[in-house]
Protein backbone atom coordinates (compact mmCIF):
# COMPACT_ATOMS: atom_id res chain seq x y z
CA UNK A 1 0.00 0.00 0.00
CA UNK A 2 1.41 3.42 -0.99
CA UNK A 3 0.60 6.18 1.50
CA UNK A 4 1.36 9.83 2.19
CA UNK A 5 0.93 11.80 5.40
CA UNK A 6 0.48 15.50 6.02
CA UNK A 7 1.34 17.13 9.33
CA UNK A 8 0.46 20.37 11.01
CA UNK A 9 1.17 22.17 14.27
CA UNK A 10 -0.64 25.09 15.84
CA UNK A 11 0.16 26.95 19.04
CA UNK A 12 -1.96 28.86 21.51
CA UNK A 13 -0.31 32.27 21.01
CA UNK A 14 0.15 33.22 24.65
CA UNK A 15 0.82 29.85 26.27
CA UNK A 16 2.79 26.64 25.85
CA UNK A 17 -0.27 24.71 24.59
CA UNK A 18 0.16 23.12 21.16
CA UNK A 19 -2.05 21.17 18.75
CA UNK A 20 -0.42 18.54 16.52
CA UNK A 21 -1.95 16.41 13.83
CA UNK A 22 -1.06 13.90 11.14
CA UNK A 23 -3.47 12.82 8.41
CA UNK A 24 -2.79 9.74 6.27
CA UNK A 25 -3.98 9.07 2.73
CA UNK A 26 -3.69 6.15 0.31
CA UNK A 27 -2.25 6.94 -3.11
CA UNK A 28 -2.98 7.56 -5.94
CA UNK A 29 -6.55 8.69 -5.20
CA UNK A 30 -5.82 10.31 -1.81
CA UNK A 31 -8.31 8.07 -0.05
CA UNK A 32 -8.46 9.01 3.63
CA UNK A 33 -6.95 6.30 5.87
CA UNK A 34 -6.50 7.66 9.37
CA UNK A 35 -5.52 10.64 11.47
CA UNK A 36 -3.77 11.26 14.74
CA UNK A 37 -4.26 14.46 16.75
CA UNK A 38 -3.28 15.66 20.17
CA UNK A 39 -3.23 18.65 22.45
CA UNK A 40 -0.07 18.92 24.52
CA UNK A 41 2.42 21.36 25.96
CA UNK A 42 5.67 22.34 24.32
CA UNK A 43 8.90 22.45 26.29
CA UNK A 44 11.00 24.48 23.83
CA UNK A 45 10.50 28.23 23.36
CA UNK A 46 9.73 29.84 20.02
CA UNK A 47 13.16 30.68 18.57
CA UNK A 48 13.41 31.90 14.98
CA UNK A 49 15.18 29.37 12.71
CA UNK A 50 15.02 26.67 15.42
CA UNK A 51 11.31 25.79 15.32
CA UNK A 52 12.04 22.14 14.58
CA UNK A 53 13.23 21.74 18.17
CA UNK A 54 9.82 22.97 19.30
CA UNK A 55 7.67 21.14 16.75
CA UNK A 56 9.36 17.78 16.05
CA UNK A 57 8.69 16.34 19.55
CA UNK A 58 4.99 17.17 19.12
CA UNK A 59 4.84 15.57 15.66
CA UNK A 60 6.60 12.49 17.03
CA UNK A 61 3.91 12.09 19.71
CA UNK A 62 1.18 12.22 17.05
CA UNK A 63 3.23 9.88 14.82
CA UNK A 64 3.47 7.23 17.54
CA UNK A 65 -0.33 7.18 17.92
CA UNK A 66 -0.92 6.14 14.30
CA UNK A 67 -1.12 2.46 13.32
CA UNK A 68 0.28 3.30 9.84
CA UNK A 69 3.75 4.31 8.71
CA UNK A 70 3.41 6.32 5.49
CA UNK A 71 5.82 6.07 2.56
CA UNK A 72 6.26 9.87 2.46
CA UNK A 73 5.46 12.80 4.76
CA UNK A 74 4.63 16.37 3.72
CA UNK A 75 5.24 18.91 6.47
CA UNK A 76 4.26 22.53 6.99
CA UNK A 77 7.82 23.79 7.26
CA UNK A 78 11.17 23.94 5.52
CA UNK A 79 13.50 21.08 4.65
CA UNK A 80 16.84 21.89 3.07
CA UNK A 81 15.56 25.35 1.99
CA UNK A 82 16.33 26.49 5.52
CA UNK A 83 19.17 28.86 6.45
CA UNK A 84 20.79 26.03 8.43
CA UNK A 85 20.06 23.51 5.61
CA UNK A 86 18.14 21.24 8.01
CA UNK A 87 14.68 22.58 8.77
CA UNK A 88 11.65 20.94 10.33
CA UNK A 89 11.02 18.51 7.46
CA UNK A 90 14.62 17.23 7.44
CA UNK A 91 14.74 16.98 11.22
CA UNK A 92 11.47 15.00 11.39
CA UNK A 93 12.36 12.76 8.43
CA UNK A 94 15.63 11.76 10.08
CA UNK A 95 13.81 10.93 13.31
CA UNK A 96 11.19 8.67 11.70
CA UNK A 97 13.39 7.40 8.83
CA UNK A 98 10.80 8.25 6.17
CA UNK A 99 11.31 10.58 3.17
CA UNK A 100 9.88 13.96 4.18
CA UNK A 101 9.08 17.01 2.06
CA UNK A 102 8.96 20.52 3.46
CA UNK A 103 6.10 22.66 2.16
CA UNK A 104 6.64 26.04 3.80
CA UNK A 105 4.53 29.18 3.52
CA UNK A 106 7.41 31.67 3.74
CA UNK A 107 10.85 31.91 2.17
CA UNK A 108 13.64 31.92 4.74
CA UNK A 109 16.70 32.00 2.51
CA UNK A 110 17.61 32.59 -1.12
CA UNK A 111 15.65 34.26 -3.89
CA UNK A 112 13.23 33.12 -6.54
CA UNK A 113 11.43 34.48 -9.57
CA UNK A 114 7.65 34.51 -9.33
CA UNK A 115 6.23 32.26 -12.08
CA UNK A 116 4.38 34.06 -14.84
CA UNK A 117 0.58 33.64 -15.02
CA UNK A 118 -0.68 30.72 -17.12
Amino acid sequence: MRTVAGTGISFDQYSDVAYAGITLFRLPNLTFLDYSALITKTKFPSVQDLLSFREVPLCLKAWKQSPYQPDTVIMDGHGIAHPRRCGLACHFGLQVEVPTIGCARNILTGTFDEPSPP
